[in-house]
């Protein structure tokens, strides 16, 4: 069983993890917190997804939000379960840039 550290690496990294669990893994591209994009490489950042959903994957967020410079957007109010944050036809809160 993998750290979710080891996982957001990975997706930092853009190659694909799981910690085994299945309750935070990546494609590479996207992160996800059970089955809900939390961040997706976009550019030259990430989109972060700051929407609030469980206690465990508040945590995924937090420790995602330690590697800071990577961070290019922040965007709240996404429905649980999204599959990803890049090219979204509706238009959500962003919280900054």
């Amino acid at each position: 069983m993998r750290k979710n550290s080891d996982i957001i690496n990975a997706f930092l990294n853009k190659k694909q993890a799981n910690n085994g669990r299945n309750s935070l893994h990546t494609d590479g591209n996207r992160l996800y917190s059970y089955s809900t994009c939390i961040a997706e490489h976009y550019s030259d950042g990430i989109v972060i997804n700051v929407s609030k959903y469980s206690k465990t994957t508040s945590d995924h967020l937090k420790e995602l939000q330690k590697v800071n410079p990577y961070i290019k957007l922040k965007v709240n109010n996404l429905p649980l379960g999204i599959k990803y944050l890049v090219g979204l036809n509706t238009v959500y809160e962003v919280v900054n840039r």
